[in-house]
């Protein structure tokens, strides 16, 4: 199984964690010859869920199914864990490994939970002023659209770059044969 993420009852006779590849890993799970261990990625997807959880059962949010949500996450994420370790199959390991870029996109969009109506802050207005002050007193405007749709067509790659990254990471490393570092390459060495 990659990364360890499977033990029999010989490697880990009591539910202990052991040194090697698993050194770090908290246990979740055991019944018979499978044990269950996060990944650093879900061990850092659990603590955030679980953190937002809390502070949004403390905060007045827009909707009562947004607590709801933010608390049932962080344990649908260890049940997923669970079934994974213990039915686990080629498939579901690749999906394991690519399910924290999902994670991504969720956790920005508990961000968003918090917000009722926009308003804007005194960072925000200050923004503002210094976008009114380089567009329009300055004179950039002109120059911006004189270049067309270039400058604004950039922005948009280079944004869209920003969620385009992390899969082609992946990618390149189920292409180069590197899989078993998924996990380790970013989160584990710290990078």
């Amino acid at each position: 199984m990659p990364r360890g993420r499977g033990m029999d009852a010989r490697t880990c006779p009591m539910n202990i964690a052991v040194a090697g590849p698993l050194a770090g890993s908290v246990l979740l799970y055991s019944a018979g010859s499978k044990t269950t261990t996060y990944g650093m990625c879900e061990k850092v997807a659990l603590a955030y869920f679980a953190c937002m959880a809390v502070v949004l059962s403390f905060h007045t949010v827009p909707n009562y199914r947004y607590s709801l949500a933010s608390l049932l996450i962080p344990f649908l994420v260890a049940a997923a864990v669970a079934l994974e370790a213990r039915y686990s199959v080629p498939w579901s390991s690749v999906l394991r490994d690519w399910a924290p870029l999902g994670l991504i996109l969720l956790a920005n969009r508990e961000v968003e939970w918090f917000s009722g109506k926009p308003a804007l802050t005194d960072l925000e207005r200050i923004r503002v002023r210094w976008d009114h002050a380089v567009l329009y007193d300055a004179g950039f405007r002109p120059t911006l659209e004189s270049t067309g749709s270039f400058i604004p067509s950039l922005l948009e790659i280079t944004y869209l770059l920003l969620y385009t990254l992390p899969l082609a990471c992946m990618g390149a490393l189920y292409r180069y044969g590197q899989h078993s570092r998924i996990g380790s390459a970013a989160m584990d060495r710290g990078a």
